[in-house]
């Protein structure tokens, strides 16, 4: 690009100052990530006494396509964090849903059975078999399968 209008010093200075900002912007954010994720890590472990366990560890469960698998595990999977994924890189308060309207709450929690999840540990399949795997291990939702009796 020929530039003919915008000085050096401009384009010099204003890209000090971005990459002032990008630094300060990283060091609050690490300090607030700090905070949140210990807030977090609490009412993680506060639900972790209070939800019910929608299956016991060792349970045969069955997947609505016919897997059978041995659960593992039903932690608590509760995050106050965007998808960065979908949304992209987020800083300050937009990386985090917000709580200022009765409305925003359930960006957070749609319903008690949507904050635990389910490991479920599956055989692999011939193909995960010809890579030398032979048990995989898949995080579920308590409404994708079914007890087997």
């Amino acid at each position: 690009m020929d530039n003919k209008y915008i000085s050096g010093d401009f384009i010099a200075d204003y890209a000090r100052l971005m990459g002032d900002l990008k630094k300060a912007q990283a060091e609050l954010d690490d300090s607030y990530a700090r905070s949140v994720n210990k807030l977090v890590a609490m009412e993680t472990s506060r639900l972790e006494e209070v939800l019910p366990v929608p299956f016991e560890p060792g349970t045969i469960v069955k997947t609505f396509d016919g897997r059978i698998g041995k659960v593992l595990a039903c932690p608590v999977d509760f995050s106050v964090t965007t998808d960065e994924s979908y949304h992209g890189e987020s800083h300050g308060p937009g990386k985090y849903f917000q709580l200022d309207e009765t409305n925003h709450w359930e960006d957070i929690v749609t319903c008690e059975g949507m904050l635990r999840r389910v490991t479920v540990e599956f055989e692999a399949s011939e193909l995960e078999k010809d890579w030398g795997t032979e048990r995989v291990t898949q995080c579920l939702y308590p409404d994708e399968i079914v007890g087997v009796v």
